[in-house]
């Protein structure tokens, strides 16, 4: 699925939407953990590489969509993280990012797991530093890489946002994530508003609902 440079072109829209300047920043090469995890799986079959598979974010809805009518081999590889949003396996080629199929992540030979952790370690090595922008108490984090959204799989993430109450949050697009204090009642309705406006005018809007980080879990707010 070519979703990159349509993702790009979103990002660069928001950009001028709200006043953000977009920046490139070159990864840190040096990801012990990514190289490690990728080397489990030495006999992946040529057309995949497992230092270049990323997680993507997508609803029950979009993984319902994907996989009707499709043979089981043919699914997009996929694991839940809450109720109603999943974990979609990718491979980023530089050119495009195109979720990867069930056969093509068995061929790696790695555990579910070991899949996760391999996919969120490459996430670290790829991502670009994001730009910030606060607006009506709520902050809006863009990356634009087409996977910006789950820069929330990566603990350093969390451990950088200050909150009185729970960590809120809205995936507004693939590049965009709200983050809100549950005790900011102005921040929550920011987040609200965002994420419904985006997930219902834009084609690469994940969600429109706010999910919640609760220690090292996610679920679905309010629950």
């Amino acid at each position: 699925m070519l979703i990159a440079h349509a993702t790009r072109t979103l990002s660069l829209t928001l950009a001028l939407v709200l006043g953000i300047g977009i920046q490139a920043h070159a990864a840190d090469p040096a990801a012990a953990e990514a190289e490690k995890l990728a080397r489990i799986a030495p006999a992946a079959a040529p057309a995949i590489r497992a230092d270049r598979i990323v997680p993507l974010l997508r609803t029950k809805l979009w993984l319902d969509r994907a996989t009707w009518e499709t043979p089981p081999d043919a699914m997009p590889s996929h694991q839940p993280l809450t109720d109603s949003l999943f974990i979609v396996f990718a491979e980023d080629t530089g050119l495009m990012v195109r979720p990867l199929v069930q056969r093509e992540v068995r061929a790696l030979g790695l555990a579910p797991a070991d899949l996760r952790r391999l996919a969120v370690a490459n996430l670290r090595q790829m991502l670009p530093a994001p730009e910030v922008k606060r607006t009506g108490g709520a902050k809006l984090v863009i990356t634009p890489t087409g996977y910006g959204a789950s820069r929330i799989l990566l603990d350093e993430f969390w451990r950088e946002q200050r909150f009185r109450g729970e960590p809120v949050f809205a995936l507004a697009t693939h590049d965009m994530i709200v983050v809100a204090d549950s005790t900011d009642p102005q921040a929550m309705e920011t987040a609200k508003s965002v994420a419904g406006n985006f997930f219902k005018s834009y084609p690469f809007a994940i969600s429109g609902a706010l999910f919640v980080r609760r220690g090292d879990q996610f679920t679905s707010y309010p629950r």
